[in-house]
């Protein structure tokens, strides 16, 4: 009956009616984000059903303090592991300080190609000195530029003086750093090959996904997404319109998945904390609007093209 009700609102009301409705619907899930998931049974079925659990650590061969046991997305670095051919191409959009464009620059046999884009003048330069001091400039590609829809420039501000979590989507005003940055689009850079995209632009999704649509049309490519929700100016509610670029992901052919630790008492752990299990590794299929139901702003997602499913088991 629900599948049927959510056939009917994508088929006769506008996308924006139908994103108000599914933000209302689910607006009492919106709390503050737990350290745990242990009550989701829909979840629970449908991962011992359809995701591989393997035991796993990331390898910690980088100083701190780039690596430990916890790295900083764990989970991410698994999917490289299992994922990344030898030779493929790694795209590590929003790059920051370059602990993934390092792990993946650095990791055994590796002979394919990074490109890294950070659009912070800053940052950038602490980027391109780690990656010269690694001695892995070969593998490693350096753009400092950020992604959107089109070319041009724009304010990327942060409250932060290093730049942590800067953004293009932030009021320049309110913040108390900010530069003018550059912007290109992935399909610009016309490349040979495109297997695995890590995405992280604190709300910029979209604009990245809309720039690229030709590029992971053409590869397919892995993606590694933090999706952001908006908080709205009146209240404590947040935008439906994070729903935008799962949207955009879901049209293109791709399943959603919310990746999770499973801890040795049954629960499942999101996100990174040092009291936690990182053994058994869990993918949780999701459909667009239930990211709504997520708490916490900001969620780490994982999108498989269909044809790759089988990438998985």
């Amino acid at each position: 009956m629900k599948s049927k009700v959510k056939n009917i609102l994508k088929t006769y009301l506008p996308l924006i009616f139908y994103l108000k409705i599914v933000e209302l619907y689910f607006k009492v899930f919106r709390s503050c984000p737990p350290i745990k998931y242990d009550s989701f049974d829909f979840f629970v079925k449908k991962y011992e059903k359809t995701s591989p659990i393997g035991q796993y650590k990331p390898r910690s061969s980088l100083p701190a303090p780039f690596y430990n046991n916890y790295c900083y997305e764990p989970e991410l670095l698994y999917l490289i592991d299992t994922l990344l051919p030898d030779d493929g191409f790694f795209f590590d959009i929003g790059t920051n300080y370059g602990a993934f464009t390092a792990y993946v620059g650095t990791k055994p046999k590796f002979s394919g190609q990074v490109f890294s884009f950070e659009p912070v003048s800053q940052t950038f330069c602490t980027l391109k000195r780690l990656v010269e001091n690694l001695k892995i400039e070969n593998k490693v590609k350096l753009f400092n530029v950020g992604l959107s829809d089109k070319s041009h420039k724009a304010v990327i501000s942060c409250e932060s003086p290093y730049f942590e979590r800067a953004s293009f989507t932030q009021n320049p005003a309110t913040p108390s750093f900010s530069e003018e940055a550059k912007l290109i689009t992935l399909d610009s850079l016309n490349v040979e090959r495109c297997d695995f995209l890590k995405i992280d632009v604190e709300g910029y999704e979209l604009k990245v996904i809309k720039g690229g649509l030709n590029t992971i049309q053409k590869y397919k490519p892995f993606i590694f997404m933090e999706t952001t929700l908006q908080k709205k100016s009146i209240g404590k509610s947040f935008d439906a319109k994070a729903l935008y670029p799962l949207i955009n992901l879901r049209e293109m052919g791709y399943s959603l998945f919310l990746p999770a630790w499973k801890q040795s008492n049954g629960t499942l752990f999101i996100g990174v904390g040092s009291n936690h299990e990182y053994i058994d590794f869990v993918l949780m299929p999701f459909y667009h609007e239930e990211r709504m139901c997520f708490p916490g702003e900001a969620i780490n997602i994982f999108a498989c093209p269909v044809e790759k499913l089988s990438h998985l088991v």
